[in-house]
């Protein structure tokens, strides 16, 4: 059984391998256009603000998630 998985290893792995294309998609150096500072602040306030919303709210309304409307009253 080996020995047919290494003969068809050996007729595979070439084919294969020639058809991979090796590009370098790493950049360095600084950016062509910084951004302005103005622009950082809104963009990382609003990402903060969309993250931190639902979770604001989750924990303001705690108390509807513990005993929703129509639940019964525990004694």
């Amino acid at each position: 059984m080996s020995g047919i998985v290494k003969h068809s290893l050996t007729r595979i792995v070439p084919v294969v391998r020639s058809n991979m294309m090796q590009k370098a998609t790493m950049i360095s150096g600084p950016p062509k256009n910084p951004m302005p500072f103005s622009e950082k602040v809104v963009l990382g306030g609003t990402m903060c603000g969309l993250i931190l919303t639902p979770m604001l709210w989750i924990l303001a309304n705690v108390k509807h998630y513990k005993n929703p409307t129509g639940a019964p009253q525990a004694d």
